[in-house]
């Protein structure tokens, strides 16, 4: 998948055992490098994976690593 600067993205987070820990309904791409994807999230769903439902009020920046297994979430 290509991503591009300002491009909206739906995040979906696993946890190490491979189950669903939450999603994003939306994103911001703000930079993409080889090693790294960076992405904004505000005011937007997070469902969390029993099914409740939360509303982002605050800008949070997450720092993906497409060979890692974590990301970085800084708000």
């Amino acid at each position: 998948m290509q991503l591009d600067v300002g491009q909206t993205i739906y995040i979906q987070s696993y946890k190490y055992d491979g189950s669903l820990h939450r999603t994003w309904s939306k994103a911001t791409v703000l930079d993409v490098q080889e090693h790294m994807i960076v992405v904004m999230t505000y005011k937007t769903w997070v469902i969390e994976s029993d099914g409740r439902r939360w509303f982002t009020k605050e800008p949070a920046v997450c720092f993906f690593y497409p060979n890692e297994w974590y990301n970085i979430i800084d708000d």
